[in-house]
């Protein structure tokens, strides 16, 4: 059960990484700003949550405060200083994120599959990019980091397939 739930994990996720990637390459000022706003009322409503939580929960986990109270901070953050510099900083974040999920990946694994270490590095030099950039490149990094997320996307299918088609030609030989 727990391998069929991991299966229909990655592809959820491989899917979401593809919509992300054609969402990035489609980017406009108005996606951002609204983008944006979401973003603002996501981590409001998360940060108030917790804090309630906190304030009627019998235990008082002083975790649920401090997620609540970061949460609630970060939504005024984004909220005051909106623009390009705070998103691009978000997603060099969630690429420099991915970069450790595929370098665990391959320590998991325990193989250097090369195309993972590229993949990995790829996504920190994004990151570093979408870190120092210019606000009139945003929308390049962006198409850049989208067409990257495509490319992750895709990469498992191709490998299965792949697998696939070696597995079909050996159970064809075994039964010659």
């Amino acid at each position: 059960m727990e391998e069929k739930e991991k299966k229909i994990s990655t592809i959820i996720i491989n899917v979401l990484y593809f919509v992300l990637g054609v969402l990035f390459i489609c980017t406009t000022e108005q996606l951002i700003t609204t983008f944006n706003y979401i973003l603002v009322c996501v981590c409001g409503i998360i940060g108030i949550i917790q804090v309630l939580s906190y304030i009627f929960s019998k235990e008082k986990k002083q975790l649920n405060l401090i997620i609540g109270v970061i949460f609630i901070w970060a939504s005024l953050l984004l909220y005051v200083y909106y623009g390009y510099n705070i998103l691009s900083i978000l997603f060099s974040l969630y690429l420099f994120i991915m970069a450790v999920n595929l370098f665990q990946k391959i320590k998991e694994e325990k193989n250097n599959n090369w195309i993972n270490i590229i993949f990995a590095i790829g996504a920190i030099i994004t990151g570093v990019l979408l870190i120092f950039n210019a606000q009139s490149t945003v929308f390049t990094y962006l198409k850049i980091t989208g067409v990257y997320l495509i490319i992750v996307a895709i990469y498992p299918l191709i490998e299965y397939i792949k697998n696939y088609k070696k597995l079909k030609w050996k159970v064809k030989f075994q039964f010659l």
